[in-house]
C-alpha cells in the first residue's frame, strides 16, 4: 500500500512563472504542484518543461511535496513530459493526471513511468463526462492511484453547464462514491473566485462533509482557509477519542457517549478523524 501523503490543499504553479516555484513553497501547502498543462501556453511548452522540472531536480534533497501536471499522455505534449520525466534524474512525489477517461489512461502512464519514478503516487483528475461515468474502473485502476480529484471547469465546458455546486452535484457524488469503494481520496476542485473568501468557506465546507479530504488551491490566499477546513478541530478530535475510549470499554455492539448512541457507524467516523488527525500532526 502507498503511503499516505497530506494533501488537505494543493497549491497551483504555473511552469511559466518559474520565479514563482520558491515562493509557493512557502505559503503553507500541503503540496506545491508545478503545472505543465493548462497554465502553459503551447508556445512555451518546451521551456516551461525545462524550467518546470530542472527545478524539481534543484529541490531533489529537500523535504517538501511536490506534484506535476504533465500534459495528457496521448497528446505530443504529453509525451514529451514523459520522456523528460524519464530523463531529468528527479522524482515527484505526485503525477496529477489530467482529463483521465478510463482505467488505461493510468495504465499508460505506469508502464511509461513506473520503472524509473518508483515511488511517485498518481492523482487522477476527472474532468469530461465520459470520466465521470467510468469513475470506479479509474478508482481501481493502479495501486499507486491514490487520489481522484475533480475538475470542475473542463467538466462544465465538457457538459455545457456551470460550475456551480447543483451542476457539479453528480460528479463530486459518483467522485465520492467511487474513491470510498477503491480505498482511495477524494480532493476537490479549485475555487476560483480568490476574492470571494466566504464563498471558499462554504464550499469547502460542503465537500468536506461530502467525504472530500482536501482541495486544489489557485492563490496563496486560499491556502490557510482550506488547511483549516479540512483538519478536524480540537473539540472532533476529542470526541472522537472519547467515542473509541468508551467503545473499547465495553462489549456491547452499541454503546452511549456523553447521552448519544453511538454505533459501528460513529465508530469508524472516529477512526477517520484520528487518522485525519494524525496525518495532519494534530494528536
Amino acid at each position: 500500500m502507498q503511503a499516505q501523503i497530506l494533501h488537505r490543499s494543493i497549491l497551483v504553479a504555473t511552469a511559466k512563472k518559474p520565479e514563482r516555484f520558491e515562493k509557493a513553497m512557502a505559503f503553507g501547502a500541503d503540496i506545491t504542484l508545478i503545472d505543465l498543462e493548462d497554465s502553459v501556453p503551447f508556445e512555451f511548452k518546451d521551456q516551461a518543461r525545462r524550467d518546470g522540472l530542472g527545478f524539481l531536480f534543484k529541490m531533489r534533497d529537500v523535504r517538501h511535496t511536490f506534484a506535476v501536471r504533465p500534459n495528457k499522455i496521448d497528446l505530443e505534449e504529453g509525451l514529451k513530459d514523459a520522456l523528460a520525466l524519464i530523463e531529468c534524474g528527479a522524482c515527484p512525489d505526485v503525477l496529477i493526471l489530467p482529463k483521465v477517461e478510463s482505467a488505461e489512461d493510468v495504465l499508460i502512464v505506469d508502464r511509461l513511468l513506473s520503472n524509473k519514478l518508483k515511488t511517485v503516487q498518481y492523482y487522477a483528475t476527472i474532468e469530461t463526462a465520459k470520466g465521470v461515468m467510468n469513475v470506479c474502473e479509474i478508482a481501481t485502476s493502479s495501486p499507486r492511484l491514490t487520489a481522484l480529484i475533480l475538475g470542475s471547469a473542463d467538466l462544465a465546458d465538457d457538459i455545457g453547464s456551470s460550475m456551480s455546486w447543483e451542476c457539479m452535484l453528480l460528479a463530486r457524488q459518483r467522485i465520492v462514491m467511487a474513491t470510498s469503494y477503491a480505498g482511495i481520496d477524494a480532493i476537490d476542485t479549485p475555487f476560483f473566485n480568490f476574492s470571494d473568501p466566504d464563498g471558499l468557506v462554504a464550499e469547502a465546507r460542503r465537500a468536506k462533509e461530502m467525504g472530500f479530504s482536501g482541495k486544489i488551491a489557485i492563490h496563496p490566499n486560499q491556502i490557510e482557509t482550506v488547511n483549516q477546513v479540512f483538519s478536524p478541530d480540537p473539540e472532533t478530535i476529542a470526541w472522537a477519542k472519547l467515542v473509541l475510549d468508551t467503545r473499547n470499554s465495553t462489549s456491547d455492539g452499541i454503546c452511549v457517549v456523553n447521552g448519544k448512541m453511538v454505533g459501528p457507524p460513529m465508530v469508524n467516523a472516529a477512526k477517520r478523524t484520528l487518522e485525519i488527525a494524525k496525518r495532519n500532526n494534530l494528536c
